[in-house]
């Protein structure tokens, strides 16, 4: 399996860091990419991007199941839960792309992480919006 993958970010004006944070993990013929957006509220919210961002990568590459919906839904709340006690504030966006060698692509998003795709005279079509309070 070919994939080519670009993360773009873009500091937000109104912290002093950047808290966007992305892995990619590859299995056999899957690759799971993850890109996640720690909120502005709340100092500690780059740090729990950061420990989404790895937990998920890791967990990708020595998990033996079956990739699905319910089950990355599953594991997002229990990384969640786990993240609780270290970062009880912790909030942020996230967009999961999960490519199979049968050209199956699933996304996940929440917030305002989004995707795109680049084409030849590098202009992104956008494939999915903000999921926001304002564009619910």
């Amino acid at each position: 399996m070919d994939i080519e993958a670009l993360w773009l970010t873009q500091q937000g004006t109104r912290t002093s860091d950047n808290r966007d944070h992305a892995g990619f993990g590859m299995r056999q013929n899957e690759f799971l990419g993850v890109v996640v957006d720690g909120s502005t509220n709340g100092a500690a919210n780059g740090g729990y991007a950061r420990a989404i961002v790895q937990m998920l990568v890791d967990w990708f590459v020595e998990t033996a199941e079956a990739i699905t919906a319910d089950l990355m839904v599953n594991v997002l709340r229990q990384l969640h839960e786990n993240l609780r006690e270290q970062f009880p504030r912790g909030s942020a966006s996230v967009l999961l792309i999960h490519a199979t060698g049968r050209n199956s692509i699933t996304v996940f998003h929440s917030g305002d992480c989004v995707l795109g795709e680049l084409d030849t005279n590098d202009v992104i079509a956008w494939q999915t919006s903000p999921h926001t309070l304002t564009t619910a």
